[in-house]
C-alpha cells in the first residue's frame, strides 16, 4: 500500500489503474453486503466516488489510522 499510496501522490496513471483493480472489486462486494437494496448503479457510483475522493486528494488518507480499506 505504502507504493500505492506514493505513486498516487505522483500522481501517476499506473497507480490509478493498481487503486481500481485492488480496490474497487472489493468495496462493490463490501457496499452489495451493507446495502443489498441498493441498486447496482448506486453501489457502482459510490465505490468509484470513494475511489475518486482518494485519487483526487491522497492526503486526506492518513494510514497511522488505519489501513486503506478501512478508510475507503
Amino acid at each position: 500500500e505504502k507504493r500505492l499510496l506514493a505513486d498516487l501522490h505522483a500522481e501517476a496513471r499506473t497507480a490509478q489503474n493498481a487503486l481500481a483493480r485492488r480496490f474497487l472489486p472489493l468495496l462493490v462486494a463490501f457496499l452489495r453486503g451493507r446495502y443489498p437494496r441498493a441498486t447496482d448503479d448506486h453501489v457502482n457510483g459510490a465505490a468509484d466516488e470513494a475511489l475518486m475522493s482518494l485519487i483526487e486528494r491522497p492526503a486526506r488518507y492518513d494510514p497511522t489510522r488505519g489501513p486503506l480499506s478501512t478508510y475507503l
